[in-house]
C-alpha cells in the first residue's frame, strides 16, 4: 500500500513515516514508478514504533529492538525447521 493509506491506518504523517525509512527503522519497497509500497507487515511495524515513541523510547532503541526481535523470529523459525 502506499504511503497516504499508511498514514490513515497509523494515525503517522508522512514526514514521520519518512524519518522512520530514513532512521532504517522500515524499509518499503520502492515501485517500477519510485513509489514507496509497504507491506501489511511494515505497517504493523510502524504501529509498533508508534507506541514505542509515545512510551518515550529513542529510535534508536527501537532500531535495536526491531533487530533483536528479528534474530530471535529467524532463530525460531530454524528451530521449527529442523523439527
Amino acid at each position: 500500500m502506499l504511503i497516504n493509506e499508511v498514514t490513515q491506518i497509523t494515525g503517522l504523517t508522512k514526514k514521520a513515516i519518512e524519518y522512520y525509512i530514513e532512521r532504517k527503522l522500515i524499509f518499503p519497497s520502492i515501485s517500477e514508478n519510485g513509489y514507496r509500497d509497504f507491506a501489511d507487515s511494515q505497517v504493523e511495524q510502524l504501529n509498533k514504533i508508534f507506541v514505542l515513541r509515545k512510551l518515550g523510547i529513542s529510535t534508536e532503541d527501537i532500531k535495536q529492538l526491531l533487530e533483536d526481535e528479528s534474530r530471535k523470529n529467524k532463530k525460531m523459525e530454524a528451530v521449527n525447521d529442523e523439527e
